[in-house]
């Protein structure tokens, strides 16, 4: 079977990290490779924030067949447009409409989230949740 590939976009305080992920059905998935950048790049200005994690976006999907791209914020995320609405950590997310613009730029789907949530699911589904019927992150 072949593998699926997927590509996590985690918008830290200090950090944004991007990593790509191998995954084949009933297998655990595989962190392939991964790489940082400031989550204070640019100020206000996405643009210098989204070239830079677009750099590293564009070496994937270069190598492989992406699947999709997954986004997590610390913040609260607007509903309407898929992206921050006060995020501290990186300012030059505040308002964008994060799925739209990289749905937009590399031709997949983009899923965006609160940071919590989507550890959470993370645990629920790979990690110290599996198995039980209710997980409380913190």
């Amino acid at each position: 079977m072949l593998p699926t590939y997927a590509i996590g976009i985690d918008v830290g305080a200090t950090t944004t990290k991007i990593g790509l992920i191998s995954a084949v059905s009933g297998a655990p998935s595989t962190l392939l490779d991964h790489q940082s950048i400031p989550s204070q790049l640019g100020g206000t200005d996405p643009a210098h924030f989204l070239a830079a994690v677009g750099r590293v976006i564009e070496d994937y999907l270069a190598a492989h067949p992406v699947a999709g791209i997954g986004v997590s914020l610390c913040s609260l995320i607007n509903a309407e447009h898929s992206g921050a609405l006060l995020s501290v950590n990186a300012p030059a997310l505040n308002n964008l409409d994060i799925k739209r613009t990289l749905t937009e730029r590399y031709g997949c789907p983009v899923l965006v989230g609160n940071d919590v949530a989507a550890h959470a699911l993370g645990e629920y589904h790979f990690g110290a949740g599996q198995g039980v019927q209710r997980l409380l992150c913190l």
